[in-house]
């Protein structure tokens, strides 16, 4: 099937121990339009066992499976988690690097992601959806640098980088 990636919510969690006596997910991901069933078998859903729970944001990178007669589902090639950034941490006196978008969307986060990917290092990830007034700590730790900014505002615009 056709690869997606998917930004969501995960909605609902069914476990199921295979043949091979490991166990698969079956993961309901929604956003503010609608939801979608994500498979995950073995090998993907063993390395996200310890993180994946219901309301934790997710992005499911896959392809999409199509069968007559039934929705369309997502075999899961990846998940990654995107953290709800809580405020009361923030005793920590490191920097963070902040990305300001206008909503959730797949195709944008996967192009900074993209980006971030380039620049390893300490500096913890927070992107910030206006519409939908939510901050989501990404997985990912980059390397400050004026290049970064550089690369992220072309994919979001100008002015919409802030480290602090």
């Amino acid at each position: 099937g056709q690869r997606v990636v998917i930004a969501g919510i995960v909605s609902s969690i069914t476990k199921k121990i295979t043949k091979n006596n490991s166990t698969m997910g079956f993961v309901n991901v929604e956003d503010l339009y609608s939801s979608i069933e994500v498979i995950a078998f073995p090998r993907v859903f063993e390395r996200v066992i310890e993180f994946i729970s219901s309301d934790v944001f997710v992005i499911i990178k896959g392809r999409v499976n199509f069968k007559e007669d039934e929705d369309p589902k997502i075999i899961a090639d990846d998940i990654l988690q995107l953290e709800k950034n809580d405020d009361n941490n923030s005793n920590k006196s490191e920097k963070k690097l902040y990305i300001k978008i206008f909503r959730v969307d797949n195709f944008k986060i996967n192009a900074i992601i993209d980006v971030l990917k380039e620049f390893p290092g300490e500096t913890p990830v927070i992107i910030y959806a206006e519409r939908e007034r939510k901050k989501l700590e990404l997985k990912y730790l980059v390397s400050l640098s004026d290049k970064l900014v550089k690369e992220i505002e072309i994919v979001t615009g100008k002015k919409t980088v802030i480290v602090k």
